[in-house]
């Protein structure tokens, strides 16, 4: 679990084909390299992903296919920059809003407009994603938590403040780049509360009282 507050920007400076994906080597401020274990989780632009082996200053990440084909993960090209934090500790505050790492769909960057230091940036999503979406609301743009702006079809508006220019890679962004969208899991919960068909698992019940 994850809160959307970015740690470091990270650069893959190498990407090996496996039979199964392929496997980054990214770089990381000491802080988070000299802290991180094997087996933890790294949110890598949004993406959950588990360290497998670290050396050289470098962190390596195992990512299948699926990951890639749903995610910018598969653009992503050697010294490409990325948004890197680690997972949530029970004890800490939840500065940003809670992500999982699961990116549900991606997105494309429409338009940046500067305003002073600040930008806003306009992103298309999918329209089955906008249920989840509300003005002053949060979501997770390639792992950075978020407040909507405004809501124009299926555009989102989106102001940026310069720290978060500065200390993620949306201040690195072009239009037409893909970005991978999370929104917020508690709607989510609510919806699937309101829409459960009980009948549907009818029998999974009837089975479960006999025993």
């Amino acid at each position: 679990m994850f809160t959307g507050i970015i740690e470091d920007i990270g650069i893959v400076k190498k990407i090996n084909s496996t039979k199964t994906g392929r496997e980054f080597f990214i770089t990381s401020n000491d802080i988070i390299f000299s802290e991180i274990k094997i087996g933890d989780s790294l949110s890598i632009n949004g993406v959950c992903l588990t360290l497998v082996e670290k050396y050289n200053k470098l962190l390596k990440f195992q990512i299948v296919t699926e990951t890639l084909r749903c995610t910018n993960l598969g653009k992503v090209k050697e010294n490409s920059y990325v948004n890197l934090e680690r997972a949530l500790k029970i004890s800490d505050r939840i500065d940003g809003h809670i992500l999982q790492g699961h990116v549900e769909n991606i997105g494309y960057l429409k338009e940046t407009k500067e305003i002073g230091d600040s930008l806003i940036i306009n992103i298309e999503i999918e329209p089955e994603l906008l249920k989840y979406c509300i003005v002053k609301g949060s979501i997770g743009i390639n792992g950075v938590s978020l407040t909507i702006a405004n809501i124009t079809k299926n555009i989102i508006s989106i102001a940026i403040i310069p720290h978060t220019k500065d200390k993620t890679t949306i201040g690195k962004m072009k239009k037409g780049d893909m970005v991978n969208i999370e929104t917020d899991i508690l709607s989510k919960y609510i919806e699937n509360f309101f829409n459960f068909n009980k009948n549907k698992y009818k029998n999974i019940y009837e089975g479960l009282k006999s025993k």
